[in-house]
């Protein structure tokens, strides 16, 4: 990925989260994560993509899936092989549609995983 690409996914990442943080349903949102179990799910590998960083998790019944991050969480790799607490918030990520283009303007919205610490 080039760092033109890395740029515009992650403004695409950033103006998502941020034009939602104000809103009475976002709080909401979060008022009822907080009061959630805690997702738990073993890091079984990471890539940094185009719209996102790539995870492979596998979750607590053994189902393995990929799912979408923050770019930053792709530089957790001392946590791959661990079991983490995973927080997700709803954020806007380049589309698949671009196909990776740098100049593109459309965006998906997704669960983007946000924050992952190690579980206890």
């Amino acid at each position: 990925m080039t760092y033109k690409n890395f740029l515009a996914a992650s403004m695409c990442v950033l103006a998502g989260t941020a034009g939602s943080a104000g809103s009475t349903q976002a709080q909401q949102s979060s008022n009822d994560q907080a009061a959630k179990k805690p997702e738990i799910s073993r890091i079984v590998g990471m890539e940094m993509g185009d719209r996102a960083c790539y995870m492979e998790l596998v979750d607590s019944k053994g189902k393995k899936r990929e799912d979408l991050a923050d770019f930053a969480i792709c530089d957790k790799t001392n946590l791959v092989g661990k079991r983490v607490e995973i927080t997700r918030k709803r954020a806007q990520v380049m589309s698949v549609a671009c196909k990776g283009r740098e100049n593109c303007s459309i965006s998906d919205t997704v669960n983007l995983i946000v924050m992952i610490k190690e579980a206890k």
